[in-house]
């Protein structure tokens, strides 16, 4: 028995590794069908897969109960079961996928209840699907038709209850059959011995005085025997029955004890893969870690030569400008000379008062980032200092003759490594220094009144905006690291209830019983757990690419809008740096080309205005190591999400389905300013919370009115435990739901 079940488990484990293999090559739907009768696999049934007329595959259920077959997309199938004794049943298949999402592998179980024909032979049949499993928009995978199985449940228990009363007929009538069988028995050895007495009692009237002593004597025999054949009878039923009994009781053991033992081992079995299946997750990881790596190694290679070509290029332009422009600034100065002589004072205290201000603020910030940085990084003194003083060496090496710039690179690192822990520390802290930073920025761009000061802001908020994309991208790490620590919690969970199982077998074989129809239970539930887990896992990613490309085209767009308004009256520059350039050079030539300008104003501007040139350098370099941090973090997210891809299920929208069954494409800013403009007129001022429960999550719908204006807040949990926030359709953390929902006095 145990060699037969190493047997099987092997075989269904090697047709597992071949399906994944071959829907790696061509992806298919994975559809699972479990039949069941009262709980039992059936096994033996024949299952016959149509297209059209078509027969496209037939396969026969195995000793457990369950078969897979792999359909091709977008396609339409008709399933047919049968077996012997059992009514017939059908189910519709469609597995057409959206137009909008690629074919990637998907996995769907079926279990199908079977139903037993009449005891007294009766047949029955049944010409309406079961079941109907299609793509679901808001699962974002293949499930079943919820309304479709609510309405034939109705008509397929009454089938059940149809078949369930005609046993019940049939039992009765056998009861009485049997019932009556006995009773004529009983009135036949009745009417016998009554008979008997008449011809005793005649004979004994006829001889009465001759044979009376020998009629007594014969009677008295006579009822003896027949009262022990009477006795003999009922005790020999009752052997018979208690025998039956004792047999069906050993058979019932048996098969229990055989159960126990093929689920032990089993239970095994899954160990065995589990354990090779941990070993190989772990095997990925370090060739990810090492890939990482490598990839590190690269980047640095490369922005150490893009840095270097990137000074030779600014060298050899600052070298070709200098003759140009100062024929043109001789021209220019003459022409603005009175106009700046003019303007110099008040120009001069409105920067001296706005540098004032910004070294302030930097010392501010300065001075929080070090207190920060001291109270929440104790335990990271002593790696983060190596990884300072590798940098600094490497910096050294690599840039000796420019120490000054090498030490504020260096900073702007340390700064982006402070930012990234107080951000996962403090988010409360962080949103309220993001929303002030805001303010500072808005206020900026109204002060703004020359050509360096736009470029200082433009500069400032593409800091910004590559710090955010930074918060994004930890945001998703941190989740998938939960997520993992959910899965090995689950695995642990799973490992005890197992344990409890082989405990109470131990203690008896009804609780055994007990045990194991729960733990087969938890096991379908695990599964159908499994599948939705990877589902919403891979919609989750989906979403966070979605919302990532938005977040790049909003700030390539913001970025573009920012370069014309700053280089309005130099557009032909402008537009030959932007054909030349990629996203890493163009920040290189950028910072460059300031420093060169900057060097080229120099003999002609105050002390004052070249300490303002090199503050714009500072905050090139900033930028730089700002943007290299951000390529470095966007690498590690696509490597975490190619080691998801096989689970992947790409959607290129962001419509939200509404609670009134309306789409929303919160995209489109028409549709999105329309809705919530309707929001705010349907509820009053203030927070509103409504809750929705569907069949397989839970909705907590939060409108927030302030001052006439409108947010739509969710959070939806799913019934594997999934927990997820948006705002008005974009992803968003728990933090900031619960900040932004919060009602306030």
């Amino acid at each position: 028995m145990k060699g037969n079940l190493h047997k099987h488990f092997l075989l269904i484990a090697t047709l597992f590794v071949f399906g994944i293999t071959q829907a790696q090559e061509t992806p298919t739907l994975e559809l699972a069908v479990f039949l069941k009768d009262k709980g039992k696999p059936v096994e033996g049934a024949k299952i016959t897969i149509y297209e059209g007329a078509k027969i496209v595959e037939t396969k026969v259920v195995g000793v457990k109960g369950s078969q897979v077959f792999y359909l091709d997309f977008n396609k339409d199938f008709k399933v047919i079961i049968e077996k012997e004794g059992y009514v017939k049943e059908t189910f519709l298949v469609n597995t057409k996928l959206p137009d909008a999402s690629p074919a990637v592998e998907h996995t769907q179980d079926l279990a199908l209840k079977m139903y037993h024909f009449a005891k007294d032979g009766s047949t029955f049949t049944f010409d309406e699907p079961v079941a109907k499993v299609f793509y679901q928009d808001e699962l974002g995978t293949f499930d079943y038709d919820a309304d479709y199985e609510k309405t034939i449940k109705a008509k397929m228990d009454e089938l059940e209850a149809n078949i369930a009363e005609k046993d019940a007929a049939f039992d009765a009538a056998k009861k009485t059959e049997g019932d009556a069988v006995a009773k004529a028995e009983f009135e036949k050895k009745k009417a016998a011995l009554e008979a008997e007495k008449l011809a005793s009692v005649k004979a004994a009237e006829e001889s009465r005085l001759k044979e009376e002593a020998e009629k007594k004597k014969a009677a008295d025999a006579k009822a003896a025997e027949e009262a022990d054949k009477l006795a003999a009878i009922e005790s020999k039923r009752k052997e018979e029955e208690s025998n039956k009994a004792a047999a069906e009781e050993k058979r019932r053991q048996e098969e229990e004890m055989a159960k126990v033992q093929a689920e032990k081992e089993r239970q095994a079995k899954e160990a065995e893969i589990a354990k090779a299946k941990a070993a190989e997750e772990e095997r990925k990881k370090e060739e990810e870690r090492i890939k990482m790596e490598e990839a590190k190694k690269k980047n640095e290679a490369e922005k150490l030569a893009l840095e270097a070509k990137a000074k030779e290029e600014a060298k050899a332009k600052e070298e070709a400008d200098a003759a140009a422009e100062a024929a043109r600034i001789a021209a220019e100065e003459k022409k603005k000379k009175e106009e700046e002589l003019k303007l110099a004072e008040e120009k001069k205290a409105a920067e001296l008062a706005e540098l004032k201000r910004k070294e302030e603020e930097t010392a501010k910030i300065k001075l929080e980032e070090e207190r920060i940085k001291a109270e929440k990084d104790a335990a990271l003194v002593k790696a983060a200092e190596a990884e300072k003083l590798k940098k600094e060496a490497e910096e050294k090496a690599r840039i000796a003759k420019m120490q000054e710039e090498a030490r504020i690179a260096e900073e702007a690192k340390k700064a982006a490594e402070t930012e990234r822990l107080r951000i996962e520390q403090e988010q409360k802290e962080a949103d309220a220094r993001k929303a002030q930073e805001a303010e500072r920025m808005r206020k900026l761009e109204e002060e703004a009144k020359s050509k360096k000061q736009v470029e200082e802001l433009a500069k400032l908020e593409e800091q910004r905006k590559a710090q955010a994309e930074r918060e994004r991208l930890e945001a998703e790490q941190r989740k998938l690291a939960e997520e993992k620590i959910k899965k090995d919690e689950e695995a642990a969970r799973m490992k005890a209830a197992l344990d409890a199982q082989e405990k109470m077998r131990q203690d008896s074989i009804y609780n055994a019983q007990l045990a194991e129809s729960k733990r087969l239970a938890e096991i379908e539930n695990a599964k159908a757990i499994e599948a939705k887990k990877k589902a919403e896992e891979a919609k989750a990613l989906a979403d966070a690419e979605k919302v990532k490309a938005a977040e790049e085209a909003r700030l390539a767009a913001e970025a573009k809008k920012a370069a014309d308004a700053a280089e309005l009256k130099r557009k032909e520059e402008e537009a030959r740096l932007a054909a030349e350039a990629d996203a890493a050079r163009k920040a290189a030539e950028i910072a460059n080309a300031k420093a060169a300008e900057e060097k080229r104003l120099a003999d002609m501007k105050s002390i004052r205005e070249k300490e303002i040139a090199d503050s714009m350098v500072v905050v090139a370099e900033k930028e730089e190591a700002a943007r290299a941090a951000a390529e470095i973090e966007r690498k590690k997210k696509e490597a975490l999400i190619a080691k998801y891809k096989e689970q992947l299920a790409q959607e290129q929208s962001t419509i939200v389905k509404t609670t009134e069954s309306k789409e929303v494409d919160y995209s489109n800013k028409e549709q999105r300013e329309k809705y919530l403009s309707e929001l705010a007129q349907k509820y009053p001022e203030g927070v509103t919370k409504e809750t929705i429960t569907e069949p397989k999550r839970t909705i907590l719908k939060v409108i927030v009115v302030k001052s006439g204006a409108a947010n739509e807040y969710k959070e939806i949990k799913y019934g594997w435990g999934g927990v997820y926030y948006f705002k008005n359709g974009q992803s968003i953390t728990v933090q900031s739901f619960n900040q932004e929902t919060k009602k306030t006095n």
